[in-house]
């Protein structure tokens, strides 16, 4: 982070503190640091939910939503006194009065912050202690920004749903053409093509439960595959409730060169503006803001829209040089350098 520019703080919750204390103590830092953008929640950090809301469509799978949402938004006013819903199929969802889990649905105001979340608590299936599965994390992410993961630019879609109104595969064809250009976006074989090629994009989707999407993948695959993507997007039933075990949102950062995913149909994400050089955390708050700047499709800045993974990631990193020397002669300076790979 500091190679790219960047001034890092670090703020390091403890279990006495609520999700309000943690984005007070975020918002203080903003006041003293009003250039501050983005957050990075690393870990288990505790997660907000809100709402009573089922943006997958399932009647067992309306209640309360994670929300990390909330932590980007500094001040929006976020409440406990409406919602009563004690009849969803799994308790997280559950959300009653006073229970700590907010009313809202829709973000009350827009997200200031970018903000993603790399989580691998309550992940069994993965066979790895969470602490090895955030190193491993972290390492690869260091690879990638320091040039040492190669990455072919190009994307590939998979759209295993026929919701001919949502067209929720523009998820990916309309934002990776923005990207590579048309021709270098492909229709395919997501799991088949990942493991064989490298695409620097990619997106499936298909009809879901918490651990998989069909003809796309499952957590169990994440275990052994090594999927040759980086920014990666996936959509279908359950899982985008990503704090559930074994989610597979979650469990598509531990496989490959995978370093962000986000649940990308309702809403569909906005994200070529990382063409221009900004960042996937830049991607995620503008697709929370969305509403009709940009063609959101359904849900739209409703709280559960998230990102998986560090939002500081650029689509093309700036690797820096190496060899780096300085050679005087006279009045002038020699600069000589080997680019990353070169």
């Amino acid at each position: 982070l500091a190679n790219e520019g960047w001034n890092a703080l670090s703020f390091v919750p403890d279990s006495r503190h609520s999700v309000v204390d943690i984005r007070k103590r975020i918002g203080d830092l903003r006041l003293l640091h009003p250039d501050l953008r983005s957050v990075f929640i690393l870990g288990h950090v505790k997660v907000p939910y809100s709402g009573n809301l089922a943006p997958d469509a399932h009647p067992d799978h309306i209640g309360a939503w994670p929300a990390d949402v909330y932590y980007a938004d500094l001040d929006g006013i976020w409440t406990d006194i409406m919602v009563d819903n004690a009849a969803a199929g799994r308790e997280a969802n559950r959300n009653v009065l006073g229970d700590g889990k907010f009313d809202q649905s829709v973000l009350p105001s827009e997200a200031d912050l970018e903000l993603g979340r790399v989580d691998f608590f309550n992940m069994p299936a993965l066979n790895k202690p969470e602490i090895q599965l955030l190193r491993n994390y972290l390492n690869k992410n260091h690879l990638w920004r320091t040039g040492q993961i190669p990455a072919q630019r190009r994307g590939i879609v998979q759209d295993n749903f026929n919701f001919q109104a949502e067209a929720f595969g523009q998820s990916g064809m309309k934002n990776f053409s923005s990207f590579f250009g048309p021709q270098n976006v492909v229709y395919g074989g997501y799991r088949d093509s990942l493991l064989k090629k490298s695409y620097l994009c990619s997106f499936g989707s298909g009809g879901g439960s918490y651990t998989s999407a069909s003809g796309i993948s499952n957590t169990a695959n994440m275990v052994t595959d090594s999927l040759q993507t980086v920014f990666t997007f996936l959509f279908g039933s359950y899982f985008g409730d990503w704090d559930s075990p074994n989610n597979f949102l979650r469990a598509a950062l531990a496989s490959g060169t995978v370093l962000s995913n986000g649940w990308s149909g309702r809403p569909l994400w906005v994200l070529h503006h990382m063409g221009l050089g900004e960042t996937i955390g830049y991607a995620a708050r503008t697709s929370m803001n969305n509403q009709s700047t940009y063609v959101a499709g359904n849900f739209a800045r409703n709280i559960h829209i998230a990102l998986m993974g560090d939002p500081t990631l650029r689509l093309h990193p700036w690797a820096g040089p190496s060899q780096f020397q300085l050679a005087e002669t006279g009045n002038s300076i020699r600069l000589l350098w080997r680019k990353v790979g070169g």
